[in-house]
């Protein structure tokens, strides 16, 4: 009997090690990722000043393609992972049932074991979604907005009020480059700006397209946007804009909030 629980606690000791490990290598992969894209914007940066918009096009590119590779790595790869060891953990707890009940703590640790797998597995499909946004390319601008805006509300506890016609009808290329700026628009106000409401506000018409971000945040001085912990996100959305050839407008001072405005002809 006493063998049979050594063997039953190595065997959990084994599956926690593994997704400890897991763990870990996905948080190294995420930094990792992260300093890519700081070192792509700071090349966004010089390029900008170079006015290389052909070159700002192939890099915009290759992030695209590096994000739908790592969605699938992650998806196929890790994401697989993870679901099997949760799998093997159920396995192993409903074969030693009895004797787990009667070692003090290995229910407990199976349990806990499991719980970090789903919420590492909800973590991964967060990351995916991030990368490669699913309502985009099956649904459309409109709902890739709106789903993006619902994720903001919930897991930042900000208020976000969002406006847009039924369908926005946009050229692939320029819907996906304005996904990613709406991104860094949100991503800009959670980090930065304590904002409580965001306001995104989409308006079309045959001949143009519009697009007005807004926060309650503290806001920031313009004329020492170099200072600004956005002011890279900044550069990034200019560059988008640029190449689509749009028209972008920022209104921003301290305790006053930030309003981008974005024009795009059609």
């Amino acid at each position: 009997m006493q063998t049979q629980n050594q063997n039953l606690f190595l065997l959990i000791l084994l599956g926690t090690s593994i997704i400890v490990v897991l763990v870990l290598f996905i948080l190294v992969f995420v930094t990792f990722y992260q300093q890519r894209m700081i070192q792509h914007q700071q090349q966004l940066r010089l390029m900008e000043q170079e006015k290389q918009q052909a070159v700002l096009q192939a890099l915009f590119e290759t992030q695209e393609s590096e994000r739908q590779r790592i969605a699938r790595e992650l998806h196929d790869g890790i994401g697989q992972v993870l679901h099997r060891i949760k799998f093997n953990l159920a396995e192993i707890q409903h074969i030693g049932n009895g004797k787990i009940q009667q070692a003090t703590g290995m229910k407990e640790v199976i349990e806990d074991t499991k719980m970090l797998a789903d919420d590492t597995i909800v973590e991964i499909r967060h990351i995916i979604n991030n990368l490669l946004p699913p309502t985009l390319e099956t649904f459309g601008l409109a709902e890739a907005f709106k789903w993006l805006s619902k994720k903001v509300q919930q897991t930042h506890n900000i208020t976000v009020t969002y406006t847009a016609p039924p369908h926005v009808e946009l050229k692939k290329e320029f819907a996906l480059s304005l996904f990613r700026i709406v991104q860094e628009l949100f991503s800009n106000a959670i980090r930065h700006s304590q904002a409580q409401h965001i306001q995104l506000t989409i308006t079309q018409s045959e001949t143009y397209l519009e697009l007005l971000f807004t926060d309650d945040g503290v806001g920031f001085d313009k004329n020492n946007l170099e200072k600004h912990n956005a002011s890279h996100g900044l550069t990034n959305i200019e560059s988008r804009t640029s190449i689509m050839a749009a028209d972008f407008h920022l209104v921003s001072s301290p305790h006053e909030g930030t309003s981008v405005k974005i024009t795009l002809a059609q």
